[in-house]
């Protein structure tokens, strides 16, 4: 809903979502904040799967929201076992309990939903199949002030230099790892 609201509206800020090609003149973009690896898991008790093919001849994979750039780069990799079960990136639960049989998703997002439902995060597997690497930035509707945009900017890059960004996402993710 808030990709589809930033899209829309005036002045909506998406926190954060890939810079994708097929993104790229959909908002103004202000990062990148951390570099994403979208990875396929799945459940420590499954058969361990070795390739991109052996992922192919599962049941279902949740890729997430249709419109996500994950589903989308697998759809064109011409996987044809995706879910639409999921309305959110990454449903731990529909992996957990066998409603689907693999999950692609990025390894923070998979810790922090981990750590939201009270999962143990050991108890997913990764298969080491990485599915995509790509910058997560904040994006602005395109109708947003420039000035208001630029003042982001610069807000970010002083941050940035400052080191502060980096010292902020170790801090959440020792959170999530404890």
């Amino acid at each position: 809903r808030a990709y589809q609201e930033t899209l829309k509206k005036k002045n909506h800020l998406l926190f954060v979502t890939a810079r994708v090609e097929q993104r790229e003149d959909l908002f103004e973009w202000v990062g990148p904040i951390v570099l994403n690896k979208v990875y396929i898991f799945q459940h420590k008790s499954s058969r361990k799967i070795k390739t991109f093919e052996d992922a192919k001849k599962v049941n279902t994979i949740d890729a997430g929201p249709v419109r996500s750039a994950t589903y989308t780069i697998l759809r064109d990799r011409d996987f044809h076992n995706l879910s639409n079960l999921s309305r959110d990136t990454g449903n731990l639960a529909n992996l957990k309990n066998g409603r689907v049989d693999l999950l692609a998703i990025g390894e923070y997002m998979l810790m922090h939903k981990a750590l939201l439902k009270g999962f143990d995060y050991d108890e997913f597997y990764n298969t080491g199949l990485l599915v995509n690497v790509h910058s997560l930035y904040l994006a602005f509707s395109k109708n947003t002030d420039k000035e208001t945009i630029q003042k982001w900017r610069n807000s970010f890059e002083k941050l940035q230099k400052s080191g502060k960004i980096e010292k902020l996402i170790q801090q959440e993710l020792d959170k999530l790892q404890k």
